[in-house]
């Protein structure tokens, strides 16, 4: 019996690019300062980082968002999730493989359903899957063929590297009730993960 649930993902912020906003205040003051860079880097003041940053996204000039870059981990998601996550352009994913690891008794995430009935049969199938797969290992199998009937619940973990304008772009695609509960929760995680690093991501994610 399969009783390795993942309840809940867990999200952290890694890194960001150091000293993010003098990093993104100079190369943005950089198209319209006559001086040298050197002068520029020492009329940095973080009020006027933040200041410009702001004047940035009201202007809509997303360009100079790219100059804040994230590594971002995800753990405890589903391989379903993970196919919706990497659909999207200018970032770098790095993925736990299926290719040699033994997935015996796999973590997996449990979709929310709206009949028991269904969480019943959802149940069945992760089991029959589990025997079904460590049955395979046991006729000698690989693992990178036995792994060809693990579902799209399999837990893995991410890691992605990316800039605050796809992240931004992330955001505004992935939050919306359209999207699926898991989806929605691993957004709503990685928001709270954000200001703990600086609540002015938050704002410069949300507003134009």
């Amino acid at each position: 019996m399969v009783q390795n649930e993942t309840k809940q993902a867990f999200i952290k912020v890694l890194s960001v690019t150091p000293d993010y906003m003098k990093a993104f205040w100079i190369a943005t003051r950089n198209c319209y300062f006559k001086g040298t860079l050197i002068e520029l880097n020492g009329d940095y003041t973080p009020e006027k980082g933040y200041d410009l940053f702001k004047k940035i996204i009201s202007l809509k000039h997303h360009s100079c968002l790219e100059h804040i870059n994230f590594q971002i981990s995800l753990e405890g998601i589903s391989r379903s999730f993970m196919a919706q996550i990497t659909r999207h352009r200018h970032v770098t994913f790095h993925i736990s493989s299926q290719h040699y690891q033994d997935h015996s008794d796999y973590l997996y995430v449990r979709p929310k359903f709206i009949n028991p009935k269904s969480d019943k049969l959802f149940t069945k199938i992760i089991e029959d899957i589990n025997s079904a797969y460590k049955q395979m290992l046991e006729y000698g199998e690989k693992h990178y063929i036995a792994r060809e009937i693990l579902p799209n619940a399999t837990s893995c973990k991410i890691i992605m590297s990316l800039n605050l304008r796809e992240l931004r772009h992330i955001f505004k695609l992935r939050e919306g009730p359209e999207n699926t509960p898991e989806m929605q929760e691993v957004m709503k995680l990685l928001r709270m993960e954000l200001y703990k690093v600086d609540s002015i991501f938050l704002w410069g994610l949300f507003n134009d």
